[in-house]
């Protein structure tokens, strides 16, 4: 849903590839190190093993306490600069 939001708004495609945590951490090492890319990959392995909780959680109460208002993918989409100059 965000690769096809993001072609729309530059007018090229986007194309995302599900990598596996595992091997997405490996390719990750050379540009954040062994250490950097292991902590990067357990984000995302935490978000894997609890994705039900996550997805199911009412973020109202945190919205408010940060006093932030969620975007949609359009807006988020809209409120980035995607010129590579």
């Amino acid at each position: 849903e965000i690769a096809s939001a993001i072609s729309e708004k530059i007018g090229s495609p986007v194309n995302f590839v599900s990598v596996a945590v595992d091997d997405f951490e490996k390719q990750l090492a050379p540009g954040f190190g062994e250490l950097g890319a292991k902590e990067i990959s357990n984000l995302y392995r935490f978000v894997e093993q609890n994705r039900e909780r996550l997805t199911n959680k009412s973020f109202s109460n945190t919205n408010d306490a940060l006093g932030v208002t969620p975007q949609t993918i359009t807006e988020w989409v809209n409120s980035v600069n995607w010129s590579l100059s």
